[in-house]
């Protein structure tokens, strides 16, 4: 029993290899690292520079609201009655509801400029491979095994040179 699962495991890899070879054999494929093109990509660069643009403003907004808590907070326990203990929690409250907001907003803003740029880097590398007669363009890095693939087929460089000039409007 053991050797026929032995035998089938082996008979499926050597055909899913065969129809692999013959799909490829006629093809031309080459490989790019994905996370290198998407790092380097000038879309990327710019809206990071305009995430932490307007991070900054609102985090400024944040401290400025904490520290004032923090000092209402010092007077509620010194016994100042110039802020009542309900004064405080509303404001504690809105305090920890505009953080809440902050962040929330945060990683909406962050994932919409992921999918904007991943979208944007299809288009683009379907554009790049159209352009140089590339059938499969293969995406590799730390997180995809490749086990054998010829140094040759990499255009990382080119498709990342096409992605930026095409994103600058020189395409």
């Amino acid at each position: 029993m053991r050797i026929v699962v032995i035998v089938s495991f082996v008979l499926s890899i050597c055909s899913v290899a065969f129809v692999g070879y013959g799909f490829f054999n006629n093809k031309n494929v080459k490989t790019i690292n994905f996370f290198e093109v998407y790092n380097a990509f000038k879309m990327k660069t710019d809206l990071e520079k305009k995430f932490n643009a307007s991070q900054v403003e609102q985090s400024k907004a944040l401290d400025s609201a904490q520290v004032e808590l923090d000092a209402l907070y010092k007077l509620l326990k010194a016994g100042d009655r110039s802020i009542t203990q309900l004064e405080f929690e509303k404001k504690k409250g809105m305090y920890l509801k505009n953080l809440e907001n902050f962040e929330q907003s945060t990683n909406e803003v962050q994932e919409n400029y992921r999918q904007s740029i991943i979208e944007r880097l299809k288009q683009y590398l379907g554009e790049f491979s159209k352009n140089n007669n590339i059938n499969v363009l293969l995406g590799k890095d730390d997180g995809v095994i490749l086990l054998h693939y010829d140094v040759n087929l990499d255009v990382t460089k080119e498709a990342l040179d096409f992605v930026n000039k095409k994103y600058d409007g020189k395409f």
